[in-house]
């Protein structure tokens, strides 16, 4: 049978599947639906659903131990792939979290 679902239908779907304890091929087979499209509409809620984990997670942060600084060594180097930043010590720290933020979902 050919009928278009929306995106929420398909969301449904898949829960049920996951669900069920049963494999694509039966899950399709018992509920009349075709494999391809099951298996396009999981690959493209996955991809969805990785968009936004990617873009609401959160850096991982270090703590720096500043209570003994040398004297010759005045900023830090933060490398965030090809990316480089110097942190001198009167930085902002709201900035370096943006930029780091920013820094880390386009690289």
């Amino acid at each position: 049978m050919n009928i278009r679902r929306n995106r929420n239908a398909w969301v449904k779907i898949i829960s049920e599947y996951k669900n069920s304890g049963q494999t694509i091929n039966n899950w399709c087979e018992d509920k009349d639906l075709n494999v391809n499209t099951f298996k396009y509409w999981i690959s493209k809620l996955n991809k969805e659903q990785s968009l936004v984990d990617t873009k609401t997670k959160e850096p991982n942060w270090i703590k720096l131990d500043n209570s003994n600084p040398r004297s010759n060594e005045r900023a830090v180097k933060i490398t965030i792939s090809k990316a480089v930043i110097e942190v001198g010590p009167d930085f902002d720290p709201i900035l370096l979290k943006n930029l780091v933020m920013t820094l880390s979902t386009l690289c």
